[in-house]
């Protein structure tokens, strides 16, 4: 019987020894701090840095046609260095073609593709047609706030005279476009 109670008890031994064992350490004292990210850049201005010039010719008279545009570099370039992040909107207005007796209906344009160095985010672009001459300056682009910042491109696309009239004179006539950056961001 003295075995048997010597070998439960080694047993009763064994088994305590193998249960975890839990320490209990003071506790560690920690504090929460914060990293800031700071981005000074140098005040600058919002330019027009390139705007397109558009070519429309026919040769021979015409009545109520469209005359697509044939210049090849119709690109609008904006930068915005001022570092307000505030957002702009460009807009276009055409002017009175000089000396045409009969003004053409609308110039329009379609698929304008806008691109932005990155990381910046493209603008939103219109389609839109306006009226020849045009009362009012017609919204091209839109940049929301914190979105347009550094250099951004306009490529023109399906740029046309519409409803236009000619003799069959030869002869060139001119209108004035004139294109505006809006300072601040507004809904189309």
């Amino acid at each position: 019987m003295k075995h048997g109670l010597i070998t439960l008890g080694a047993v009763a031994v064994a088994a305590a020894l193998s249960l975890p064992a839990t320490v209990h350490a003071a506790d560690v004292p920690s504090k929460t701090s914060t990293a800031t990210l700071q981005v000074n850049a140098p005040a600058g201005n919002l330019t027009l840095e390139q705007a397109p010039s558009f070519t429309f010719s026919t040769d021979k008279a015409v009545n109520d046609a469209a005359l697509p545009n044939t210049a090849t570099d119709n690109l609008v370039k904006v930068d915005d260095e001022r570092g307000t992040g505030a957002g702009w909107t460009l807009n276009l207005q055409v002017g009175k073609f000089a000396d045409l007796a009969s003004q053409p209906g609308y110039f329009s344009w379609s698929g304008n593709e806008a691109s932005a160095v990155a990381p910046n985010v493209a603008p939103t672009t219109s389609n839109v047609t306006q009226t020849v001459p045009g009362s009012d300056a017609v919204t091209l682009e839109t940049v929301a706030p914190k979105t347009g910042t550094g250099e951004t491109t306009l490529a023109m696309k399906n740029v046309t005279l519409t409803s236009v009239t000619l003799p069959a004179i030869n002869a060139t006539y001119t209108a004035d476009l004139t294109w505006t950056l809006g300072t601040t961001e507004t809904s189309n």
